[in-house]
């Protein structure tokens, strides 16, 4: 890709080391996505120009959620009892709220199941005390984990929004490789 007006999102370099092998990180900015918009026609409007053989894509993954429908707005979500109740119990980030919303926790007790969420919470309690830190994220599941909720700073309306992880994204990866 060979465009020098592409600038990196705050905080973050246009070059990564992995592993000492450097990466040239290209974004590129998109309009704002809204949700059923078409992924594929997505991706070939804006990486077409400027993508060369052998680049490797990575798309966000909130963009895959939001074409998805998978980010709700916070109006249209009904924070139970226990939702509320839980956040009280959550480490408030400094770097982002997690799922410290009762909108938000509402989310995760839907995407894991109630049991899933009660062990999970349960164990968190016992064994926080002991000193073992991070336990209900380890057991919450990865689709509960990846919810990203609502934050101020983010692009509206997505700043009031929670963003559940998208699905069936091997089929999306592999379907985007076959495309390009």
């Amino acid at each position: 890709m060979e465009n020098q007006t592409l600038q990196p999102n705050k905080g973050k370099k246009l070059t990564v080391d992995i592993d000492g092998e450097f990466f040239a990180r290209y974004p590129i900015r998109t309009h704002v996505v809204t949700p059923g918009e078409d992924l594929m026609k997505i991706i070939k409007d804006y990486l077409i120009p400027s993508a060369k053989n052998g680049d490797v894509i990575f798309i966000s993954e909130k963009m895959v959620a939001i074409t998805q429908k998978r980010s709700i707005p916070i109006k249209d979500i009904k924070p139970s009892w226990l939702a509320k109740n839980a956040v009280k119990f959550v480490y408030k980030n400094p770097g982002g709220l997690g799922i410290a919303t009762p909108w938000t926790m509402q989310m995760v007790i839907q995407e894991a199941g109630l049991p899933r969420f009660l062990f999970s919470a349960i164990v968190a309690v016992i064994t926080k005390p002991l000193g073992i830190k991070g336990m209900f994220y380890r057991l919450i599941g990865q689709r509960a984990k990846a919810i990203d909720g609502p934050i101020p700073h983010a692009m509206p309306p997505y700043n009031e929004c929670v963003t559940l992880s998208p699905i069936d994204t091997r089929k999306i990866a592999e379907q985007t490789k076959k495309e390009l």
